[in-house]
């Protein structure tokens, strides 16, 4: 990251996730709360709002990667309709889904035998 800024949202978005698990059509009630408890800056706001609006699109696209090769260009066409910080709407999803994962029970290590 290039200055203070941007890292402050680099980490605005990792304090925020937990939202991306939110099951609501209503972005804008679920950001003017978030933002308005830590007193979050306009930027702030509107990114955390696309991180929210982008949400499915963004899902949807990291599923065609991982489904098929799609072209540059269809790539190139959803990252131009997230914006500027399409970057960190994409850690936003990311992170939302990892923080929802349910974890799996502890497997043992085959490689690691039984200490006495």
């Amino acid at each position: 990251m290039e200055s203070e800024k941007q890292k402050d949202m680099l980490w605005a978005m990792v304090v925020y996730a937990p939202l991306a698990g939110l099951d609501t059509n209503d972005h804008k009630l679920a950001v003017d709360e978030a933002i308005n408890a830590l007193k979050g800056t306009r930027q702030l706001y509107k990114l955390i709002e696309s991180s929210l609006g982008n949400l499915e699109s963004i899902r949807s696209t990291m599923e065609l990667v991982i489904g098929s090769t799609p072209s540059r260009g269809t790539i190139g066409m959803m990252i131009r309709k997230w914006g500027v910080f399409w970057g960190l709407q994409v850690l936003f999803s990311a992170l939302g889904e990892i923080v929802y994962l349910k974890p799996q029970p502890e497997s043992p290590d085959p490689g690691q035998g039984e200490i006495d």
